[in-house]
């Protein structure tokens, strides 16, 4: 009887741990190089809160390129807000 508690025991500690991860913060762009959408061109901005700020609005501020070696010319929503200059 203490083998099977034991063993379940450790099944527990496995699963908890391995929910932990499934349940962790993820992946988040706003780390990646952002861009913003000129003309028909993307132009890269650079650090938010100094160089930009986004300001809460119902479009899209600035995107990011989730995978610039295999499709370099994909570019995906990222910041939420309308986009401004810091001076």
């Amino acid at each position: 009887m203490k083998k099977i508690r034991t063993i379940l025991t450790a099944i527990a500690i496995v699963v908890s741990i391995g929910a932990a991860l499934a349940t962790g913060q993820g992946y988040n762009c706003a780390f990646q190089q952002q861009y913003i959408a000129v003309g028909g061109t993307w132009v890269p901005v650079y650090n938010y809160a100094s160089d930009y700020v986004c300001v809460a609005a119902y479009e899209m501020c600035t995107y990011y390129r989730p995978n610039p070696i295999f499709q370099p010319n994909m570019y995906v929503p990222c910041r939420e807000g309308r986009y401004y200059m810091v001076w």
